[in-house]
């Protein structure tokens, strides 16, 4: 693992933000978990983003709405990640077939942060103590 010193600053300003909220969550054991779900844009080249999340989760795509969205979902425990591409391109370009069923669980879990092996935030450079 890197740590958030050799990343863009945008990348590892959400890094951060991530480790913020999980030693929140920590922190308030009395408040109820919240819902955490992340959205990766597709902008103009739609459905190649979708394409290349799907590629780095190990998810397959899917079809929704006639075919007029083009998607895929990954889950990292209960964390929801997707991208998601709308519009006449979808139907042109969708390589999935209609009603095709979604992929299992992703096996790329936030790259090397799976399979319950404890991250030390402060190995990120973040400076929140475990």
């Amino acid at each position: 693992m890197g740590t958030l010193k050799v990343l863009p600053a945008e990348r590892a300003a959400l890094v951060r933000g991530l480790f913020e909220l999980a030693a929140w969550v920590c922190d308030h054991p009395e408040l109820p978990l919240p819902a955490v779900s992340a959205r990766v844009p597709s902008g103009y080249h739609a459905h190649d983003v979708v394409d290349a999340v799907a590629g780095s989760t190990g998810m397959e795509p899917f079809t929704e709405c006639d075919r007029r969205k083009y998607a895929v979902e990954a889950g990292f425990g209960p964390v929801r990640l997707s991208c998601i591409a709308y519009g006449p391109r979808v139907l042109r370009e969708s390589r999935v077939q209609p009603g095709a069923p979604r992929g299992g669980k992703s096996t790329a879990l936030l790259g090397h942060v799976a399979a319950g092996r404890a991250v030390d935030p402060a190995s990120f450079g973040l400076g929140v103590s475990s």
